[in-house]
């Protein structure tokens, strides 16, 4: 699925502590986890794992609304050709890796003129 339900996402409140964090990682395995604001409920972020890893093998302090990233928001009604042309033309610029944006814009490249056969 391109989209889950909101009723089944799994994400981390703005205000979770370190242990709260470390049981969503291991229950769920997930490499991203949405930041959600536990006042206004609505994304406020990205987690990535890899940060957290990082900021633990440093030995840094791991505070999840300095690590997380700004979300991109997309409707349920752009089709998903559009969203992975914006992902081409709009390429997200936080990536630490330089091979991530060329690998991700190959890959839509070929899932688009794939969708559009």
């Amino acid at each position: 699925d391109i989209m889950v339900p909101k009723d089944q996402v799994v994400f981390l409140y703005d205000n979770a502590t370190y242990e709260q964090m470390k049981q969503v990682l291991h229950d769920h395995k997930l490499s991203r986890l949405p930041v959600i604001s536990y006042q206004t409920t609505e994304v406020v972020g990205i987690l990535r794992v890899r940060d957290v890893l990082d900021a633990l093998l440093e030995d840094k302090e791991i505070v999840i609304s300095e690590m997380m990233q700004e979300p991109v928001f997309v409707t349920q009604r752009k089709k998903l050709p559009a969203v992975l042309e914006d992902m081409i033309l709009f390429p997200i610029t936080s990536w630490k890796s330089d091979t991530i944006p060329l690998r991700l814009t190959g890959m839509c490249r070929s899932l688009i003129s794939s969708i559009h056969m």
